[in-house]
C-alpha cells in the first residue's frame, strides 16, 4: 500500500525499548518518503508480544493512510469503505 501512494521505501519497524516490568512490548513503523507532497510519517502501537505489537501498529497505519491517501487508493485493491452508525463513536469497516 504504501509503494502504490508513493513511498520509496519500504515501512521500517522497530521495537521501542521499554522496561522489562511491562507487560506490553512496543514497536514503531516509519514511513519515509522522497517526493514532497508525501510527508513521511511514523506510528506507534503496543501488543503482548512483539509480532501482536507490529500487527497492532501495521493495523493502526492501514487505517490512517487509507484516510489520509483516500483518493489515490479509491480504485486500487486497497480501497475500503468505512462505515460508522448513527451515533456511535466506533466505525467498521467493509
Amino acid at each position: 500500500m504504501s509503494f502504490l501512494i508513493g513511498f520509496g521505501i519500504a515501512p521500517l519497524y522497530a521495537q521501542i525499548p521499554h522496561d522489562r516490568d511491562e507487560e506490553k512490548c512496543r514497536v514503531k513503523v516509519t514511513l519515509n518518503s522522497n517526493p514532497e507532497d508525501i510527508p513521511s510519517g511514523m506510528f506507534e502501537a503496543g501488543g503482548g508480544s512483539n509480532i501482536h505489537a507490529c500487527q497492532e501498529v501495521a493495523r493502526i497505519t492501514i487505517g490512517e493512510l487509507r484516510e489520509s491517501y483516500n483518493d489515490r487508493l479509491a480504485d486500487t485493491e486497497y480501497r475500503y469503505h468505512p462505515r460508522q452508525p448513527q451515533g456511535s463513536d466506533r466505525g467498521s469497516y467493509l
